[in-house]
Order: C-alpha cells, then structure tokens, then sequence
C-alpha cells in the first residue's frame, strides 16, 4: 500500500440503494441534509423499510433571505403557512429548535417525504430537510479478518440489514525506513435507518454492533 494512503478509510465504500448489488467507490465528500443544494435531490426515508425508523418521524425547516442566508424564523409563523396556506396534512406539532430552526413532527415515513418534497415551500422561502441521524446510524465491528477490504465487507455481509456505507481503520507501520498502512480489525459501517442492529453476520459470523461514539475533547 501506498505510504501517502491515509489513516483511516481507503476511500469509501457505499452501496448504490438504486441497485443493492452493486457497490460503487466513492472518494467524495458527505452530503448532509443542512447543506442542500438547488441541485442536490432531498434524502428521504425508505417507506418500504419502515421497521429502520424507531424514533418519531420529523422534519426540520428553515428560512432562506435572498442571499441564502438564515433568517429567524417563529414556529406559530411556520404553522400558519403549514395549516392556512399550504394545507399541509397530519402534521402532529410544531416546535422551535433554536432560533433560525422549526421541527415539525408528522404521522407517518410518507408525510415526512411528501413534505421535504413540496415545491411549494420555494414560494415561502422555506427549506425543508429530515436530520441526517433519522437517516442513517454508524456503528463498529470488531475482529474483522484484515485480509478483507470494504468492498469485499460491503457484498458480504448478511442481507438482512441494510449497510450502506463501510469504511476501515487503518494503522501506521514504519518498516525498512519507509511508512505504510495495514487495516486493522476494526470496521466502521454505515446503516440505513436510525436504529443500530444488535449484529451483523460475515461469512456466517457473528459480528456485534457497537454504537460509534465519538470521544468529547
């Protein structure tokens, strides 16, 4: 391996959810929800899947100026456009989440896509976006064979749970004066959803999921 290989992660591995068997590399940056573009399509969640979704269902929404900017924003305001205006159905409450964010917790996965989708929000300088952390979860597995890369990892794993993402950590070793990096067992995956499996399965063995919890400095 290249000595200019990088710490952690090989590059990306990520499964096409468009087509499941075939797993794309991806050198990219992440995409997040707060930072939709006009050309970037919204995340939704999957309405075929809604066992992935454990937690209430809601989206946020913010308010853009002309120059795109944030601007302060009321959750009686929001609700009034939601209810007069937009005629916007099951809509459970409204909340605000600081002072330039409203949540708006809705009944089911479908209202939640029906409304970050709605091109009638442009006319209210409103854009609408479902967190990242009710889209996908992380989590660690441990004594991975380290023979296996993310792609191998990515088509193995056991159909039953959705992995979208796999990413491994590697280690740095200093041999004959020069530097390389070697995988180390521990693997980082990304799922579908917002819940963690309690395992995974590779091969026919059983891994367990770890949350990914990053340390507070």
């Amino acid at each position: 391996m290249s000595s200019n290989s990088p710490p952690y992660g090989g590059g990306v591995i990520r499964m096409d959810l468009g087509n499941s068997q075939n797993p794309v590399q991806d050198n990219t940056s992440i995409s997040h929800n707060n930072g939709i573009g006009k050309e970037q399509p919204n995340k939704v969640l999957n309405v075929q899947k809604p066992h992935l979704y454990s937690d209430k269902v809601y989206v946020f929404i913010q308010k853009r100026d002309e120059d795109g900017n944030l601007g302060k924003i009321h959750p009686m305001k929001i609700g009034h456009i939601f209810h007069k205006t937009l005629s916007i159905p099951n809509i459970v409450s409204i909340s605000s989440v600081g002072r330039n964010r409203v949540k708006i917790d809705l009944k089911s996965i479908s209202d939640a896509n029906k409304l970050i989708n709605d091109d009638r929000l442009i006319k209210e300088d409103l854009v609408a976006f479902i967190p990242n952390n009710l889209l996908q979860r992380k989590g660690i597995i441990r004594n991975v064979d380290t023979s296996f890369d993310e792609k191998y990892i990515l088509e193995n794993v056991n159909p039953s749970v959705t992995v979208t993402e796999v990413s491994t950590f590697k280690k740095k070793l200093n041999i004959d004066g020069g530097t390389t990096f070697v995988n180390r067992q521990t693997v980082l995956l990304s799922f579908e959803g917002n819940t963690l499996p309690t395992h995974i399965f590779i091969n026919s063995v059983a891994c367990p999921v770890e949350p990914d919890v990053h340390k507070v400095i």
